[in-house]
């Protein structure tokens, strides 16, 4: 009996199922991981049968293929070994011509051996085995201990069953500005005026909160708090302090409370997804719009950035990354106002990335070349696509008032603020439970605006995101959900999400002065 040849197909999956290892805490086990894992098998497949038919040699057929899948999937690393040694100026073109060097010297020595290569195959075989074994091993523990956390976490939802109002004919619209800074936060922090903005969300009826503070630190923990209306500690329990996985929030953010609530109501839910794969798409929405396709996301683009298709212009390089990610947020804010003028009764969740990184436009919408980003201070750059942000959140909220058949349900908010200059340091090991209140303050400080028709009844200058759509089920459905304390947590590091501090006395007591007279404007 011959022996079998596999490996190119091994070699192929592997930087996929080793990438997935690497970030497992942050990986979905969905149709994206599913689509890559299967081009990659039909890659690697699909050269070993064209050489096959080519050579007439399964075994020469399988290392030829092999060769070519490897040189192809390791070409990233190749590329910075050429950076570090001859300069990123030579990098590209250095990295090609040594990849072609190796497979012009390694296929000439496969196609004029004379040794029996089925032992060959057997080691490559082994070897590539060996290669997949661990991560594959990785992710399969990880996906059942995922499902241990979704059965421990499984708390029961809230009584929003209750409800016995029909409902408004409002559409309701849950946008989110990823890391846009309270108005508090930009003047103490950043030196920046932005009561422009604020005044024109007022001007239009909307109620702005501020200073407003997030429930938790990061995104995914964000939301999941927010769409379910609820704090996470019950999660943390299930899950445990010393826990650095995010895909138990990531479950609440793909099954929430809110969305499930409001289609049982009629609701037609509409997703606006962003690259971050924790909301990139949802399973449950009615209809899935994405400004990209699912290769744009986080990590198709960390796999692409690891291959040969790098060289070809594809990838995350500075310019590529950048231009996907303003003509994402554009197309989610144009698909808003698009939505507006739908006859039907839609809740529509956007999660749209800016002012987050990486950073594209000043001020008016002008693209600014890299070299020039590269220039300007971190804060510089951030301030000026917050800016371009906040008047592009100005128009679309006058645009969906405007076109509105029935007066809308708006909450606009941030699910957190910018990082502190010294969390780069140390990203995943920077310790919150050690940061200044001024660096927590930065952090948790968001945009909170509301435009709920009928006046701003419910509403008050400390309301958190946990509460914002208590509020508007009381209001609107009938809900009679009490409120939640409205109070901020703060995990230890990015090795211990769960281990939350109650840092609300430390970003209130220590606020500035003016932030507090804000924060006191009459309801």
């Amino acid at each position: 009996m011959g022996t079998a040849v596999l490996h190119p197909l091994l070699f192929a999956v592997f930087p996929v199922l080793s990438l997935a290892a690497r970030n497992v805490r942050q990986v979905q086990f969905d149709g994206t991981l599913v689509k890559l894992l299967a081009l990659f098998i039909l890659v690697g497949g699909g050269l070993f049968v064209v050489l096959r038919l080519a050579l007439r040699d399964a075994h020469r057929a399988g290392l030829g293929a092999s060769l070519l899948v490897l040189l192809f999937v390791s070409y990233g690393h190749l590329h910075a070994g050429v950076s570090a040694a001859m300069g990123i100026g030579a990098s590209r073109t250095g990295a090609l011509v040594v990849s072609m060097l190796i497979l012009a010297l390694a296929g000439r020595a496969i196609l004029l051996t004379r040794r029996d290569l089925r032992r060959v195959t057997a080691v490559a075989n082994a070897a590539a085995l060996f290669l997949v074994i661990q991560p594959a091993y990785l992710l399969g523990a990880c996906a059942l201990q995922r499902q241990h956390y979704a059965t421990a976490a499984g708390a029961a939802p809230v009584a929003a069953a209750r409800s016995v109002a029909p409902g408004p004919d409002a559409d309701i619209y849950y946008i989110i500005l990823d890391r846009f800074a309270s108005a508090s936060v930009l003047r103490e922090s950043y030196g920046f005026d932005n009561s422009e903005f604020v005044r024109d969300l007022r001007a239009q009826g909307l109620y702005v909160a501020d200073p407003a503070f997030a429930n938790y630190l990061k995104t995914a923990q964000s939301l999941a708090s927010s769409l379910n209306m609820r704090h996470l500690t019950p999660l943390a329990q299930a899950v445990g302090e010393d826990s650095n996985d995010w895909a138990p929030v990531h479950a609440m953010l793909r099954d929430h409370e809110v969305g499930r609530f409001l289609k049982t109501r009629g609701y037609t839910y509409i997703h606006l997804g962003s690259s971050f794969e924790a909301t990139e798409n949802n399973p449950h929405a009615d209809v899935n719009l994405h400004g990209g396709s699912v290769w744009s996301s986080f990590f198709v683009q960390s796999l692409t950035e690891q291959t040969m298709a790098r060289a070809f212009g594809f990838g995350t390089g500075p310019i590529t990354f950048r231009d996907q990610h303003l003509a994402a947020a554009r197309f989610q804010i144009e698909s808003l106002a698009r939505i507006a003028k739908d006859p039907r009764r839609t809740f529509t969740f956007a999660h749209i990335l800016m002012p987050h990184r990486p950073y594209v436009v000043d001020h008016t919408g002008r693209v600014v070349p890299f070299e020039v980003l590269m220039e300007r201070s971190e804060q510089e750059n951030y301030v000026e696509q917050l800016r371009y942000t906040a008047t592009a959140a100005t128009r679309l909220v006058r645009q969906i008032l405007a076109t509105s058949p029935e007066p809308p349900i708006i909450l606009l908010q941030s699910d957190e603020g910018p990082f502190p200059h010294r969390y780069f340091k140390d990203e995943e090991g920077f310790n919150w439970r050690g940061a200044t209140p001024a660096e927590l303050r930065e952090k948790l400080g968001i945009l909170s605006a509301y435009y709920l028709p009928g006046g701003r009844r419910g509403l008050y200058p400390t309301i958190t995101p946990v509460n914002s759509f208590r509020v508007v089920l009381n209001r609107y459905f009938g809900a009679e959900l009490p409120l939640l304390p409205d109070r901020s947590y703060a995990f230890q590091d990015g090795r211990h999400l769960y281990r939350f501090a109650d840092v609300t006395e430390t970003i209130r007591a220590t606020a500035p002065p003016a932030v507090a007279r804000t924060n006191a404007e009459p309801r």
